[in-house]
């Protein structure tokens, strides 16, 4: 017996599953307009990966305030909003901003068809960084 209703019988390791959701990560002053992958690895730590590798690790803090470190170096702070749960996974519109005022806007949660179609409203309505 492997689940009962929505309850799982087995240990989570015996079991294969998505671990990550789609994002969309948008910096147009860093030319970046990227559908990656958000993988949680708890903690309030989100690494973000596309098929290359690591792209960057955003980190949830207890203040509700999210900091956001990407690969190349470059740093954000900003403040997430939670949309609501899409397969289990809470959905977040974050918006973020480097020292010098550069935005960067983080999509996460939402499948791919909502992205194209601008989930979660348009870039004026998503959280200020």
């Amino acid at each position: 017996l492997l689940a009962l209703d929505g309850i799982v019988t087995v240990p989570r390791s015996e079991l294969s599953y998505a671990t990550g959701t789609t994002a969309q990560l948008s910096a147009p002053a860093l030319g970046l307009d990227l559908v990656i992958v958000a993988e949680d690895l708890g903690g309030g730590l989100t690494l973000l990966r596309d098929l290359r590798g690591p792209v960057g690790l955003l980190r949830h803090r207890p203040d509700g305030r999210v900091d956001l470190a990407l690969e190349n170096g470059d740093r954000f702070e900003g403040e997430s909003r939670a949309i609501g749960f899409r397969r289990g996974r809470l959905a977040e519109q974050i918006g973020l901003a480097d020292q010098d005022g550069r935005r960067l806007t983080l999509m996460i949660g939402f499948s791919p068809e909502e992205l194209a179609s601008g989930a979660g409203g348009t870039a004026a309505e998503r959280p200020k960084g």
